[in-house]
């Protein structure tokens, strides 16, 4: 049996929009999302040097599955059942949240700390592309 070739074609129209509502409602992480569609880990990196419509469905999915996130412990703020210790957890796992501050030249400051949106960006793709090179 012929193994079938996957391409943004072959995942249909709304591809984009299932992605961005897998992530943007339930915070789904990129591998969770592409089990939901049986997409590998090689399929998804060739995926993203391939299509550019692939490649942004996922960047505006992280944004949004991390809103999701952090929309988790906003409103449980106050729930005292809430577990912030998993929360936290999740939190650095996912995201690259850390406790530690970073020194950026000469200065010490949070990550959340007057970083540009470009620069988390460019952060995130270059630990993306480090992992992708790890498990390939």
């Amino acid at each position: 049996m012929a193994k079938k070739t996957i391409t943004i074609e072959t995942l249909g129209p709304d591809f984009r929009e299932k992605v961005i509502s897998m992530m943007k409602e339930e915070g789904m992480s990129i591998k969770e999302v592409c089990a939901e569609f049986d997409i590998t880990p090689g399929i998804h990196a060739r995926m993203k040097k391939e299509s550019s419509v692939y490649r942004e469905a996922f960047e505006d999915g992280v944004s949004f599955a991390e809103a999701w996130w952090m929309s988790q412990g906003r409103k449980n703020i106050d729930n005292k059942q809430f577990s912030t210790g998993m929360y936290a957890f999740q939190m650095k796992n996912r995201f690259k949240w850390r406790d530690t501050p970073l020194i950026v030249q000469g200065k010490e400051r949070n990550l959340s700390d007057s970083f540009e949106e470009k620069e988390v960006i460019s952060k995130y793709k270059k630990q993306e592309d480090s992992d992708e090179k790890v498990i390939n």
